[in-house]
C-alpha cells in the first residue's frame, strides 16, 4: 500500500497536476486489493455535468494513475457512483445508467494508459446506492470512481 502510495504520489507530481486535483485521488487498502477512489467536490468533477465525458483534469490525472497501475500484477475492477440528485428523469436515463457509463467511460480511459482488455474484471454502475457522505445524499462528493487493484 504505502508503495503504491508513494508511486502515485510521484507520478501525480512528475504530471504537474495542480493540488486541488491531487488531493482528489484516495486511497484504500480493502481486504480484494487496493481501492483507489477518485472523488468529486464542489471544486473538481471527473465528468462533465450530467454526462460520461471526463474533463480535462480527470483525462491528465486518469493517465498518471494508468501509468502507476499499468505494470502492476492484478485483475482491474471499475465503480462508477453518483450523487441521489435525479438525472434527466424525463429521457428514461438516470443514475444507473450514467455510474455504469462513467465505470466505462473510466475503462476506457485506462485502456489508452496501457491497462489490456483481459485485466478488467468487473465494469459497474452503482448509481446513488453506495453513498460516501450517508447523512448527505446529495453531496458531490457522493460522486466518485472507485478503481479496484485487485491482489
Amino acid at each position: 500500500m504505502k508503495k503504491m502510495q508513494d508511486k502515485l504520489a510521484k507520478k501525480l507530481v512528475e504530471a504537474k497536476l495542480p493540488q486541488r486535483i491531487a488531493k482528489q485521488v484516495r486511497l484504500i487498502d480493502t481486504s480484494e486489493g487496493i481501492r483507489i477512489d477518485l472523488v468529486d467536490d464542489a471544486d473538481f468533477a471527473m465528468f462533465q455535468l450530467g454526462t460520461t465525458v471526463l474533463t480535462g483534469d480527470a483525462a491528465l490525472l486518469l493517465k498518471a494513475i494508468g501509468a502507476v497501475i499499468a505494470p502492476e500484477p492484478g485483475a482491474v475492477s471499475i465503480r462508477g457512483h453518483t450523487d441521489a440528485l435525479p438525472w434527466r428523469a424525463r429521457t428514461g436515463v438516470n443514475n444507473w445508467s450514467l455510474s455504469a457509463g462513467r465505470a466505462e467511460a473510466t475503462r476506457q480511459a485506462l485502456l489508452r494508459q496501457g491497462i489490456a482488455e483481459g485485466r478488467y474484471r468487473k465494469i459497474e454502475g452503482v448509481a446513488d446506492r453506495e453513498p460516501l457522505i450517508r447523512d448527505n445524499p446529495e453531496d458531490p462528493r457522493n460522486r466518485r470512481i472507485s478503481i479496484l487493484l485487485m491482489r
